[in-house]
């Protein structure tokens, strides 16, 4: 397959399927290399920033991952939302990959812009996820259930928030 030629055209998800693999299989400068190729062919893709991230982190190039989180935030696309989530991703990324200082900043980056973006009709079910999910990283866990409470009771048949009400 070539996924820049025309049967594979507008197909990113080729990228991060591959680069999932890559990551999986501890080949982080492969990894690197191939979430860079994917960059270039989709430019405006903020999925192909979450590759490169991972990568990064994997390298433990904590300034990489930062610089990245940066120029994604260049793009217009996914609202405060996906930006929060990549920022998310990294923080995970970073503390799993022995880098929790630079974790903490990724997380703190991605709380901050949820909050400067809060909607004042209130905030939807992915806005609370990831929330929930940034203070979870931060270990604020008794603030992230708050978070999923003060939108959804104490209770709810939505598993993902019930799952973060520790139930």
């Amino acid at each position: 397959l070539d996924p820049e030629g025309v049967s594979m055209k507008g197909w990113f998800y080729y990228w991060r399927d591959l680069t999932n693999a890559r990551h999986m299989l501890d080949e982080h400068v492969i990894e690197l290399e191939e979430s860079r190729r994917g960059r270039r062919q989709y430019p405006d893709r903020i999925e192909m920033f979450e590759c490169e991230i991972r990568a990064l982190a994997a390298l433990r190039d904590t300034a990489g991952v930062l610089n990245a989180l940066e120029e994604a935030a260049t793009l217009r696309g996914g609202g405060p939302e996906a930006h929060a989530q990549l920022a998310r991703t990294a923080a995970g990324e970073l503390w799993t990959h022995g880098a929790p200082a630079a974790a903490r900043r990724a997380a703190e980056r991605g709380l901050a812009l949820l909050r400067r973006n809060r909607d004042p009709g209130g905030s939807s079910l992915r806005h609370i996820i990831t929330e929930s999910d940034l203070l979870w990283e931060l270990d604020r866990l008794e603030e992230a259930r708050a978070v999923v409470r003060d939108f959804a009771g104490d209770s709810t048949a939505d598993v993902r928030l019930t799952g973060r009400l520790g139930a």
